[in-house]
């Protein structure tokens, strides 16, 4: 899409058959990666929309299989991944070997997207729980951003959230978009 809303190509075509279309994200050479739920599957597609690579798991909790994979986001050369119905984070190499994965039920309740910032650390916005949690590239728990941080930062459970080159963090929560610091501090508020 060009800055003046004019849509200049289009991913995918028949071959794709998307069906229930989760998130996207673009690597530095314009491909594009896009995870679908419903199929249990990610595609990525070179910069001109055609079709390079499928993975397609099963359904289960298994080292090779995922659960509903939500948001996507990539960190170098890997693709992370949101498990959602597995209530963990997968990392994967862009050729699709899975190098890590890390989380449960009680650690990601209710994952709601996920962001990477540019040192690697994996942010992942659980709207049950009312938080943010960093881990590091490794997939160990760093911190809890939550409103018992000493802000009210959440009106209602995060629902995404992005980071931007400072490190500094947003999050959609139901009523409001919240700008955070990557320790918890309130920064900014849009209702």
């Amino acid at each position: 899409m060009s800055p003046r809303g004019e849509v200049l190509a289009r991913i995918g075509g028949s071959e794709a058959g998307f069906r229930d279309l989760g998130h996207v994200a673009v690597d530095g050479s314009g491909a594009t990666y896009v995870s679908e739920a419903g199929l249990n599957r990610l595609q990525k597609f070179s910069a001109e929309g055609a079709r390079v690579a499928v993975w397609q798991l099963p359904k289960g909790a298994g080292e090779g299989e995922w659960y509903l994979p939500q948001s996507i986001a990539l960190s170098g050369g890997n693709i992370v991944i949101e498990d959602w119905g597995n209530h963990r984070i997968v990392v994967q190499s862009s050729d699709g070997t899975r190098r890590l994965s890390f989380g449960d039920a009680k650690q990601l309740e209710s994952t709601a997207g996920l962001c990477v910032d540019r040192d690697g650390n994996i942010y992942v916005a659980d709207e049950k729980a009312h938080a943010v949690k960093k881990f590091d590239p490794q997939g160990k728990l760093l911190s809890v951003i939550s409103n018992s941080t000493g802000n009210r930062l959440f009106n209602e459970g995060p629902s995404s959230i992005a980071v931007d080159a400072n490190g500094d963090l947003y999050a959609a929560d139901g009523l409001s978009v919240v700008k955070f610091s990557a320790t918890g501090m309130l920064l900014q508020r849009w209702h």
